[in-house]
């Protein structure tokens, strides 16, 4: 689909562009915690040596 869509240019059929920008790391550090997704379900965020878990 995406070929024809290409070939044709139905714009409206073709994947959107992602931009990709740069963050400071020490932003990242904000969204550490826990967040209650469900209410028997808490997701944890961590930053530990760089890598988010």
């Amino acid at each position: 689909m995406r070929s024809i869509a290409k070939e044709y240019g139905w714009f409206e059929y073709l994947p959107k562009e992602k931009v990709i920008v740069l963050v400071e790391p020490k932003i990242y550090d904000i969204y550490a915690g826990q967040y209650q997704i469900a209410p028997n379900f808490i997701l944890t965020i961590t930053n530990e040596n760089g890598y988010w878990g």
